[in-house]
């Protein structure tokens, strides 16, 4: 028996020996694996990927935060836009047992007063604090406009001559102001 034919039939299906070494042809084995090219492809497109999506959670987790802090800013900017202060306080004015507060609006917007506090800071008996809410105050629900003066009157039961009282003004906003005036 030959080889030579034999040899033929293996060059023919791919598997050649070397007779010499009984060696593999590595010239006409086929290779396994992918290629670089699509190695590199494709741990590119992972990297991309895993990028995109912590960007996007990031950026997520940063537009919440953005708007939080930008409703804060607006709110505190229209806190200190509220400038306005306490210029007299009048009591049993215009009517026995009203108070009418003076305020004047120094800032660039409108202020809406919210509420009025009346309480006494030298009583010797006891004394129940007033309360008047926009509704309660005339002219109701006021708003004071940039550079403007205005009086506003509320009920404040009987109060006892000689005594210090404390006028709180609070806007709409939470900023407030406090005067003492005795009576």
């Amino acid at each position: 028996m030959t080889l030579s034919p034999l040899f033929s039939l293996f060059k023919i299906i791919g598997i050649a020996r070397d007779i010499s070494n009984d060696a593999i042809d590595s010239s006409d084995r086929k290779k396994a694996g992918i290629s670089p090219v699509i190695a590199t492809t494709v741990i590119l497109a992972i990297t991309v990927s895993l990028g995109l999506a912590l960007w996007s959670f990031a950026n997520s987790g940063v537009s919440a935060t953005t708007a939080q802090y930008a409703d804060v800013i607006t709110d505190y900017g229209k806190y200190a836009s509220d400038r306005f202060v306490i210029v007299n306080v009048a009591y049993d004015y215009p009517l026995a047992d009203r108070a009418t507060v003076w305020v004047y609006n120094s800032g660039q917007l409108t202020t809406d007063v919210a509420n009025i506090l009346l309480t006494c800071k030298d009583c010797t008996g006891p004394f129940t604090a007033v309360s008047a809410d926009a509704s309660q105050i005339t002219p109701t629900n006021p708003q004071l406009a940039s550079k403007s003066l205005q009086g506003l009157s509320f009920a404040t039961g009987t109060l006892a001559d000689g005594n210090t009282y404390e006028i709180t003004v609070t806007s709409g906003t939470g900023a407030y102001q406090v005067h003492y005036q005795a009576k």
